[in-house]
């Protein structure tokens, strides 16, 4: 009896341990691909919504044009990717206080999509609501905290066996992120109607810093090879196994 009861516990360990493994695969794979599917999708509602201007319309405006539920189901999408993110990399990253602060950025980042997804922007031509003001004051605090995660975060990864130029990489991506946010404030502190490319111009130095980190530091290079595939499907024979 005690012998099973030991074979049990055994067998329900390895179950845990296969099906935790194919979890980790399957939301590494959604972090690597959700950028490509965000920013098809928003480009998408850009190109549908005829009288929508590129340099002056913000993306969160996508959400009063046609199929508007779409960008904020795309605001969802965001925060879930940022959520992941800081959990993985919580996980994968030596965690001192430098990694600790851009962890947390990441995470907050996640919760300010949130907010923006369920406080919409200001619609052209209405009087401002409570709900507007909270959408304004998440997206500029959203955009401050990127480079503070990604200068960070860069310290944690000092510690990390990952590429010289990843690290270089990193540093840059944070750096642009910072000037881009600067010139961003003094634009609109000035006047020139150029939110709308601003926006554009953070967003994609953001996607690329996450398929930046997300095929290197997550260690994902491999998932898109057969190794990957190799590994996954000897989860799923060891889980069915036992």
């Amino acid at each position: 009896m005690i012998n099973l009861n030991a074979k049990t516990i055994s067998c329900n360990r390895n179950n845990y341990q296969a099906f935790s493994k194919i979890g980790e695969l399957l939301l590494d794979a959604g972090v690597v691909l959700s950028p490509v599917i965000l920013l098809a999708g928003t480009s998408s509602l850009e190109m549908i919504n005829l009288n929508y201007n590129r340099f002056s319309d913000t993306i969160s405006s996508l959400v009063w044009g046609p199929f508007g539920w779409f960008q904020v189901i795309m605001f969802g999408l965001f925060a879930v990717l940022f959520l992941t993110m800081a959990c993985r990399l919580a996980k994968s990253i030596p965690v001192g206080r430098a990694s600790r602060i851009g962890i947390l950025a990441l995470a907050l980042i996640g919760v300010c999509f949130i907010i923006i997804a369920v406080c919409p922007t200001q619609p052209e031509g209405s009087a401002r609501t409570l709900p507007n003001a909270i959408h304004d004051q998440s997206a500029r605090f959203m955009t401050l905290l990127f480079p503070v995660a990604v200068l960070a975060l860069g310290q944690g990864f000092k510690q990390h066996a990952i590429p010289h130029g990843l690290k270089l990489s990193n540093t840059l991506v944070g750096l642009v992120a910072l000037a881009l946010w600067v010139v961003c404030a003094a634009l609109v502190l000035i006047g020139i109607p150029l939110l709308g490319l601003m926006e554009r111009l953070m967003m994609i130095n953001c996607l690329v810093w996450i398929e930046l980190i997300s095929l290197n530091v997550l260690g994902l290079r491999g998932i898109l090879r057969m190794p990957a595939l190799g590994k996954a499907l000897e989860y799923s024979r060891q889980f069915k196994a036992n």
